[in-house]
């Protein structure tokens, strides 16, 4: 076959040398910069691509960022949570375990691992690295108390309060010894408690943890304890939503949405709000409040909580 001549030819000619001369003018660059200058370089053009909808080219360039800053601890959170985003959970699996390795007393990183697991189906995997995480939680506080270090037992009692809270919240999605998160979440509560009396706060009783309590609550039967706790955590957590909105820059202008995109603060109150929408409206359809656990749920989805991705 004879191809025929088009104008078109020569113009996808002349790109395609000007992006292997850009190509060879990269490789040149990246040859005199420091490794964790490459490895940060194949981040960006990482999550560039995956922004565009190239995954695959994103798990390649950063698998080649690893390879050139292999012991870097600050890139496995960035991949982690950037595969997280486009729920890529698998790998955002293996970036939690490779970051774990390599830092075998971190406590965040177990508990990020246990949730892309029970978004991947694996509930029971989930809850023993969350076991895992206030194991470690707890021998640093019984460090702490062995040593005497009044500012440690400080800085460490609230850890591990909020590690006993991500255990018991993952047995409740997990559907995994639900007594046992109960009784996890009272002793988390308990903690919070005794702590905020004994540095003088007047903090009231973390969301978080009224909703995880009330949430096994409902699942254990406990409609009217369920419901007490939720209808207090969504309270608090419009609270904190309204106030994060309030305090954030882009309110100036008006621009909420943008807002939400771009702030962690924003966006995660939003999430909390939806999500105890959710657990309200579940124990409210529970108790026969057709009509309010309605309006529940269209909150929570107004928010952005998706019921296909099961209950978070």
């Amino acid at each position: 076959m004879i191809r025929s001549y088009h104008p078109l030819h020569a113009t996808l000619t002349r790109r395609r040398v000007h992006l292997t001369v850009l190509a060879v003018a990269a490789v040149a660059y990246l040859a005199y910069r420091l490794p964790s200058d490459v490895a940060n370089t194949y981040i960006a053009y990482g999550r560039s691509l995956g922004d565009a909808g190239d995954l695959a080219g994103t798990e390649a360039a950063f698998a080649r960022s690893r390879a050139w800053n292999p012991q870097d601890t600050e890139a496995p959170w960035i991949r982690a949570h950037f595969y997280r985003r486009h729920r890529q959970f698998k790998q955002a699996a293996t970036e939690w375990h490779y970051l774990a390795q390599m830092l075998p007393r971190d406590i965040d990183s177990r508990l990020s691992q246990s949730e892309v697991m029970l978004r991947m189906g694996r509930p029971v995997q989930a809850v023993r690295v969350a076991e895992e995480a206030v194991q470690i939680a707890r021998e640093e506080l019984d460090l702490a108390v062995v040593e005497g270090s009044k500012k440690q037992i400080r800085l460490v009692l609230p850890i591990y309060a909020k590690t006993l809270n991500a255990l018991a919240y993952t047995r409740a999605l997990a559907m995994h010894d639900l007594d046992r998160g109960l009784h996890e979440i009272d002793a988390a509560l308990q903690i919070m408690q005794q702590f905020n009396h004994v540095n003088g706060l007047t903090l009231g009783v973390d969301p978080n943890m009224l909703d995880t309590r009330g949430y096994l609550r409902f699942l254990l039967g406990d409609l009217p304890g369920a419901f007490e706790d939720l209808e207090g955590s969504v309270r608090s957590f419009r609270e904190q939503y309204h106030q994060a909105v309030v305090l954030t820059p882009w309110q100036q202008t008006n621009q909420i949405v943008l807002a939400e995109e771009e702030d962690p603060q924003v966006r995660g109150a939003r999430t909390s709000l939806a999500v105890g929408h959710h657990h309200l409206g579940l124990v409210r359809a529970a108790l026969g409040h057709d009509l309010l656990a309605r309006d529940d749920f269209a909150i929570a989805q107004d928010l952005g909580y998706n019921p296909q991705e099961g209950v978070w």
